[in-house]
């Protein structure tokens, strides 16, 4: 199993900077997925499992 770094924005940002366009969509789109889920989750009071 991997272990989840916890970044901060610069860090983030510096990383997410070197990244290909392509490869960039991709974290977006998950941002995304995961937002929508969390948000989905605090309107339904269901747990997320993704």
């Amino acid at each position: 199993m991997h272990e989840i770094e916890i970044l901060n924005d610069r860090e983030f940002d510096d990383l997410y900077n070197q990244l290909d366009v392509a490869h960039q969509m991709i974290v977006d789109g998950t941002i995304r997925e995961y937002v929508g889920c969390v948000n989905s989750a605090c309107e339904s009071k269901i747990p997320c499992n993704q």
